[in-house]
């Protein structure tokens, strides 16, 4: 008995078409089984974002974030522009893997602060940024309509008398 030309036992020739179908459901079939067998598999990228961009210095800083492992601590250092340290903390993620973290802003300088957030045991990281305006200068200006009157300017620093 001779063999077969394209080998031991005989196969029908199958196109690129059904070879690239097998292929892909033999895939998704893998990933469904191993979610099934694994749980839940954790999100590719984690993100943190605060409550509000301009903040006043003195204002509540709320950093909420998401993607991180579930139930996991997550390190948060919030830094001004010239990357000194003005805030830092842990958050505890839920099960989801979200988490909320708030602190007392105090600025040391103008510009753009940043937060960051890095997971203890998945090492995910994410960041924002936020800007705190000064509101102790305050500047006014009015002209009076027309062409008559004169331009009135003023200036002045903003005192809290709340506290």
């Amino acid at each position: 008995m001779r063999p077969h030309p394209g080998g031991l036992y005989p196969v029908e020739h199958e196109g690129t078409r059904k070879v690239w179908k097998r292929l892909v459901l033999s895939s998704l079939g893998g990933l469904f089984l191993a979610q099934a067998i694994l749980g839940p598999m954790p999100a590719l990228a984690a993100t943190i974002q605060t409550d509000l961009f301009v903040y006043q210095n003195g204002d509540t800083v709320t950093v909420t974030g998401n993607g991180f492992g579930a139930t996991e601590t997550v390190d948060l250092v919030t830094t001004d522009p010239n990357a000194a340290v003005v805030d830092q903390g842990k958050a505890t993620t839920d099960g989801s893997g979200n988490f909320t973290y708030q602190f007392t802003l105090n600025v040391t300088v103008a510009g753009l602060y940043t937060a960051n957030g890095t997971g203890e045991t998945s090492g995910l990281t994410a960041s924002v940024q936020f800007d705190p305006k000064d509101k102790t200068s305050l500047s006014l200006s009015f002209t009076s309509p027309g062409t008559y009157g004169t331009a009135i300017a003023m200036s002045g620093t903003l005192v809290d008398n709340t506290s």
